[in-house]
């Protein structure tokens, strides 16, 4: 739900017309036209309505909008609707220069200049009518934003909002105000009020909640960025006023979108992604036909690592199934988003231990020291020191192709590290840093007998354990290691024999270059 544009007019209409109404028997109307007092009246309106709802950019886009189109009242000056668009634009530039940073920004004024078109081009007819063309022009418009920026598609916008806009706009929005209003006064009175406008909103919910069951999927990965920039030209193209040549050809830009996948790897090979989760683990997999997750990544309050970060990412690579989740110990940097990804992959093999609180009483296979399995020409081997410590007793996976050998260790320490030498050969040409990059692991002797060319590590930026321990990171690089860390790059990807990250990937943006 959002303040729009809408609710500001609304409010700011209804004290125009009641200042007007009432100036017009007074005799400050020989002076003052009751025109120009309504609207005066209405931007005072807008303002404060404005400010209730927290002065969020949609509002402060209509308010000013607003008030520069009745600033042509005052100077007798009449607008074009695009140069208002323009005015009110750069007004929020000079307010708020980060504005642009947010995507309510962009969402907000493009779906302005969508009703623009819709307005300037089309002619009006039945209001039904122009209120579903309207929906569906909302809808072609912002596409490729809500797309790229949220990887969804609002299949069941359409109803949604014929359902929605009409009930907030005419009823919830002049309850709700009138509620604050009597409140403000006596506000026993307001009891009756509040539990009428909670009684809307609750059914309106439950009327958006099952639009939401009974429609396909809105999650769906955006597309590459060259694939997005057609789905925008083609949808540039259908707004085009009618009997604009060519539309139907339009359909063709989006081809790209639909067909458009992510290679994988050749069978014997794997690609690997440490994901950016913070001060946790999430590992993904993959295959020729294969994909998995090593650890799922922290949830600390209400912040899900699994649900905000590791869902997302399986989409934008087109993971539609896991083969198994592996889980390197319970603590809740590892396994805290197991819940939302389990969610979603309910009938995916868990190895591994069940988290202290593990309310959803989900079915674990028990990491198996020495077990072993192929897919696609790589070798998966599982490896667990007999410790009671549940970081020294992390399970270990060793991946292996025809020419790499990749190792994942959990939060191994001293204890683990010298148990798995003793008793496997530990070399390694990338490895995971054990324990986020602990001063209590990473040993001298662990770190030369991998022998690993790449140290991959994941940390929270200025997280309070001091992860990664500069001993540490100077012990790896000594003995000849590149060391990437995801508080400083990104997500790292091991693709191709060779590690690129988040940031570089996102160059030319400066700010994102940090620590390349």
């Amino acid at each position: 739900m959002a303040i729009s544009g809408l609710h500001v007019g609304l409010i700011a209409g209804l004290f125009g017309f009641v200042m007007q109404k009432v100036w017009r028997h007074s005799t400050l109307s020989a002076v003052f036209p009751a025109q120009r007092a309504g609207a005066m009246a209405a931007v005072v309106a807008a303002w404060g309505y404005a400010l209730i709802a927290g002065l969020s950019i949609p509002t402060l886009r209509a308010a000013l909008m607003l008030s520069i189109l009745l600033s042509g009242l005052l100077f007798k000056r009449r607008w074009r609707l695009f140069d208002l668009w323009l005015l009110a634009m750069l007004a929020v530039l000079l307010i708020d220069p980060a504005s642009p940073l947010d995507v309510g920004f962009w969402l907000s004024f493009a779906a302005v200049l969508v009703i623009i078109i819709a307005v300037q081009t089309r002619p009006r007819g039945w209001v039904l009518f122009s209120l579903i063309t309207l929906q569906i022009l909302l809808f072609v418009g912002l596409l490729p934003l809500t797309w790229g920026m949220f990887d969804r598609i609002p299949w069941m916008s359409l109803p949604a909002n014929l359902f929605a806009v009409p009930l907030v706009t005419i009823i919830l929005t002049p309850l709700a105000l009138m509620t604050l209003f009597i409140a403000a006064i006596y506000p026993p009175a307001a009891g009756p009020l509040i539990w009428v406008a909670d009684w809307l909103a609750v059914a309106l919910f439950s009327v958006l909640s099952w639009l939401v069951e009974i429609g396909p999927n809105t999650l769906i990965a955006a597309p590459s960025l060259p694939a997005l920039v057609l789905v925008t030209l083609g949808c540039l193209w259908l707004l085009m006023p009618r009997g604009w040549p060519g539309k139907p050809l339009a359909l063709l830009l989006f081809l790209p979108a639909i067909v458009n996948s992510e290679p994988r790897p050749a069978p014997g090979e794997l690609n690997l992604v440490v994901l950016d989760v913070g001060q946790g683990t999430a590992i993904y997999i993959q295959t020729h036909q294969g994909d998995y997750l090593y650890d799922v990544g922290p949830r600390w309050g209400d912040f899900d690592t699994g649900q905000m970060v590791v869902l997302p990412t399986l989409r934008a690579l087109g993971v539609t199934d896991l083969d198994k989740i592996i889980l390197s110990h319970p603590h809740f940097d590892h396994v805290g988003g197991l819940p939302a990804v389990h969610a979603q992959f309910p009938d995916t093999p868990i190895w591994g231990e069940p988290a202290p609180d593990d309310a959803a009483k989900i079915e674990y296979q028990p990491c198996e020291d020495g077990y072993q399995w192929q897919q696609d020409g790589v070798v998966f081997t599982l490896k667990q020191a007999p410790f009671r410590d549940v970081n020294e007793g992390s399970c270990v996976l060793l991946l292996e192709t025809a020419n790499t050998r990749i190792l994942l260790t959990g939060d191994i320490e001293a204890a683990g590290e010298h148990w798995l030498m003793r008793h496997y050969s530990m070399q390694a040409d990338v490895i995971y840093v054990p324990h986020h990059g602990s001063s209590t692991s990473s040993t001298e002797a662990f770190v030369k007998q991998t022998g690993a060319q790449i140290a991959l590590n994941s940390a929270g930026f200025l997280n309070r354990y001091g992860h990664p321990h500069p001993a540490v990171v100077a012990r790896w690089e000594e003995q000849g290691a590149a060391f990437y860390n995801t508080a400083e790059h990104g997500a790292l990807f091991w693709e191709n024999g060779r590690v690129s990250s988040c940031r570089e990937r996102r160059w030319p943006f400066a700010w994102r270059a940090h620590g390349q």
